[in-house]
């Protein structure tokens, strides 16, 4: 005898929620691409009890989704408190981690890799959610432009949110752009793990959302890079200036050159803004990063006759602006 599931057409909308089971800090790593999150993220992880630094892409998808009005606020933030909560329980047993040998983010190339390869023998269940409630280790994940659409994130943490805003020159950011290809990749490469717009016919990647056809209309690739930095950048200070004065005080700028040349000042203030102070591995990981080191004008003078040569003039207009403001911004911030 067959039978069949009856369905209801009068449910009601059912409202998600996941509670916050932890009170310490969540570390955002945040930026456009090629602003330095890598080297800085290894660096943090040699504060106390900071977890080795990841990059998790639901971090980035969610956002974006609930951005885009494809999905609805109480699942954003309840998929995001899940999110990390769940690679929080699953970094203290070393699930779900990465130990390939050559990547960034594997645990070889962190600073503390026994810690990991001991875990992997460690209990689970009860007793970790015991010992997180009791050490209470500090989650951190790169993400890119969540300062942009900061409000999904305010939402799930709240007080618990810290946000490090990585700033870069824009020639180093265009040019490190432009050098991995972005500009064309976005529609034909199956090795860059992003969302894309169907615009049309035409595939666009997932920022030229309201712009779509101006960037469909750049006459070359490193134009494309520059006003995609350009978007993403105005976005960014754009949600800064929207938060309180009281959320401001939850996001802290790192300027990648001001970092790379004298660190102290900016590890001082990183361990202010999170609460945990330096352990003796600090120095491994300045090492690890190459911190300090000495940038050379000459260098990214380089850089910028080569973005000169292949951008428009309304373009070079374009960068020369974003210059000028970096340059404010930076000398705001630090003074």
């Amino acid at each position: 005898m067959e039978t069949t599931l009856k369905t209801d057409t009068n449910i009601k909308t059912v409202k998600l929620y996941r509670q916050n089971f932890y009170t310490q800090p969540v570390v955002l790593i945040d930026g456009i691409t090629r602003t330095g999150k890598t080297m800085l993220s290894p660096i943090l992880t040699s504060l106390e009890n900071v977890e080795l630094h990841r990059i998790e892409t639901n971090f980035d998808r969610i956002p974006r989704l609930y951005k885009l009005k494809k999905i609805t606020r109480d699942a954003a933030v309840a998929c995001l408190r899940l999110e990390m909560e769940t690679k929080l329980y699953e970094s203290m047993i070393s699930r779900s981690i990465n130990f390939r040998w050559s990547d960034n983010t594997g645990v070889f190339n962190q600073i503390k890799p026994l810690r990991y390869l001991k875990r992997l023998f460690a209990p689970e269940g009860d007793v970790v959610v015991e010992k997180i409630l009791k050490e209470k280790p500090i989650f951190q994940v790169q993400t890119h432009d969540v300062l942009g659409i900061n409000g999904i994130y305010f939402d799930a943490f709240g007080n618990s949110l810290r946000i490090i805003e990585m700033l870069r020159h824009p020639v180093d950011s265009i040019y490190g752009n432009c050098q991995r290809g972005y500009g064309k990749r976005e529609s034909n490469d199956p090795r860059i793990f992003s969302l894309n717009i169907l615009h049309g016919k035409k595939l666009v990647p997932w920022y030229c959302y309201g712009w779509e056809d101006e960037y469909i209309a750049c006459e070359s690739p490193t134009d494309k890079v520059i006003k995609m930095c350009a978007v993403r950048l105005r976005r960014m200070w754009k949600g800064y200036e929207s938060l309180s004065d009281k959320q401001k005080k939850q996001v802290l700028f790192i300027a990648f050159d001001k970092f790379a040349t004298n660190p102290e000042p900016d590890v001082q203030k990183m361990e202010n803004f999170i609460g945990r102070k330096r352990t003796k591995l600090l120095h491994k990981a300045l090492t690890k990063g190459r911190v300090p080191r000495i940038i050379k004008s000459e260098e990214r003078e380089k850089k910028e006759q080569d973005i000169r040569s292949k951008a428009s003039s309304e373009c070079i207009t374009i960068m020369e602006d974003l210059v000028k403001e970096y340059e404010e911004r930076v000398k705001s911030i630090y003074g």
